[in-house]
């Protein structure tokens, strides 16, 4: 649950940095950086498919229907999201000038975060 809160923390931090790299880049007319920000996409997307495969490996159906099952869900549509950018961008190189359609969305894992530490 520590590791987790941590790279939870670390992907809200690399959500921002990838925002302003991305809008200086745009600024200054160049075109967009994406490898390195793919790969971190990548990463991140990887840690979470393994942690939610952990988790419901151990909840088993609780994970459906156990008291966290509305965090559940959601962190199912956000890895579900992330691993959809990473594919498509792996299929098409050109996309990844727009890295990730959901980069905003997934931000709310940090809510997570939040909610892990008032509890």
């Amino acid at each position: 649950s520590a590791i987790c809160s941590v790279v939870i923390a670390a992907n809200a931090v690399f959500i921002g940095w990838a925002a302003i790299k991305t809008s200086d880049h745009a600024l200054r007319g160049a075109p967009a950086p994406s490898e390195d920000i793919w790969l971190g996409e990548v990463i991140f997307a990887i840690f979470f498919s393994l942690e939610l495969l952990v988790r419901f490996g151990v909840e088993r159906w609780l994970f459906f229907v156990g008291p966290e099952w509305r965090w559940n869900a959601l962190d199912v549509v956000l890895v579900s999201m992330s691993l959809v950018d990473v594919i498509v961008s792996v299929d098409s190189p050109t996309s990844r000038q727009n890295v990730s359609h959901g980069r905003m969305v997934r931000l709310m894992r940090f809510f997570r975060l939040a909610r892990m530490a008032r509890v």
